[in-house]
């Protein structure tokens, strides 16, 4: 990036109120396309899904146990230690990113915990209370999965079952209800009408695009 273009990247973000957006939801949602092109056309910072990086270094250090997915979640202890691992950077890795900014998952990480691992409880018995309250006063937009999507990907991982999908988005409204953060529910399949919705709510927070 050139000097003329992290200026004018500084100047963009100076202008936007200090929240932060958070895109959530189970995996092939869809979220982190729109997370991307939100902040994209706000000028924002995004915090990629951090699972992936994550994985990798599980992979240099287990190998083939480790080699997707769908292997350490038929593994439960080592999808634990996995989770556990998610759970923590993902806290690392926003404190690092003060808002504005578009953050790529909370910790919905949680959400797979509970459903193939048995650290559920143990991961949310460790969430800050900062920042269950710093969440509360975010925007929150919970991307919901939708069966014609299945099959697709988040750019991370292959997608799981249609089943398995509506577990952890189901996980994900609880724990959000749970902590009372208020969230946008996107539900359209159309992605002009998602990319409307977020629009609206980003401009009755007073964000405003800069790009076309």
């Amino acid at each position: 990036m050139s000097n003329s273009e992290e200026k004018a990247e500084r100047s963009a973000i100076a202008t936007q109120p200090p929240i932060r957006i958070y895109f959530d939801g189970c995996e092939g949602s869809g979220k982190t396309t729109l997370a991307r092109r939100t902040a994209r056309r706000y000028g924002l910072p995004l915090l990629t899904e951090v699972a992936s990086g994550v994985l990798y270094e599980f992979q240099q250090r287990v190998g083939e146990r480790a080699s997707s997915w769908e292997r350490i979640r038929a593994d439960v202890e080592l999808s634990s230690e996995v989770q556990a691992r998610v759970f923590q950077r993902q806290l690392e890795d926003e404190r690092t990113l003060p808002p504005p900014a578009v953050y790529d998952r909370t910790l919905s990480c949680l959400a797979y915990a509970e459903l193939y691992a048995d650290n559920f409880s143990a991961l949310l018995s460790r969430v800050p209370v900062d920042y269950v309250e710093n969440l509360r006063q975010s925007v929150v937009f919970l991307v919901r999965p939708q069966r014609d999507l299945l099959g697709s990907s988040d750019g991370v991982r292959a997608v799981v079952s249609w089943e398995s999908q509506v577990r952890v988005d189901q996980n994900i409204e609880m724990l959000l209800n749970m902590w009372h953060v208020p969230f946008v529910s996107v539900d359209s399949l159309n992605a002009a009408a998602r990319q409307r919705q977020v629009d609206w709510c980003m401009r009755s927070r007073g964000f405003a695009r800069v790009t076309g």
